[in-house]
């Protein structure tokens, strides 16, 4: 247990593709249970006839947000091994973030796709393409490409370690 709670409790240090890949299942697994979790108490809360609109958002970002930080841990500290800084990676995840806010707020469409060639729309079109180019390239990058050889700002390398 501490080991998890040293590896992701700060953001310093370098991990190897295989690190990366694995922590990064276990992360979704846990996840994708969380979600159900949360579902079924959704479920058994409109069985029992309670009022459960406004919990669903805090629901859904109490289980969503840990996450998103496991994820961000992994992804710098992978990007590291890389010799990327960490401002790339942030902004990534502040792009996504922000993106889905502005869905919230109904700014932006969920699937811009439907009206493409309305404003709304075509702007929502163009902000999700963007984002999922920059994070595709970004999964090749970290998941698929082999670390930098030998120490560097980050760190020693993962691969070198006894």
């Amino acid at each position: 247990m501490t080991r998890w709670i040293r590896f992701f409790g700060n953001l310093d240090g370098r991990i190897a593709r295989k690190t990366f890949w694995l922590a990064s299942l276990a992360i979704v697994a846990a996840e994708i249970v969380a979600m159900f979790v949360a579902g079924f108490l959704v479920i058994a809360l409109t069985l029992a006839d309670r009022n459960i609109k406004s919990m669903i958002v805090p629901a859904i970002l109490a289980v969503t947000v840990p996450f998103l930080y496991a994820k961000f841990v992994i992804a710098v500290k992978r990007a590291h091994d890389r010799n990327i800084p960490l401002w790339i990676i942030a902004g990534l995840y502040a792009a996504a973030i922000a993106r889905e806010v502005l869905i919230y707020f109904g700014w932006l469409q969920r699937h811009p796709w439907t009206q493409l060639f309305s404003t709304k729309g075509f702007v929502s079109f163009v902000i999700t393409i963007l984002v999922g180019v920059v994070g595709l390239a970004l999964l090749v990058e970290l998941g698929f490409r082999k670390g930098k050889p030998g120490p560097n700002r980050f760190g020693p390398d993962p691969l070198m370690r006894a």
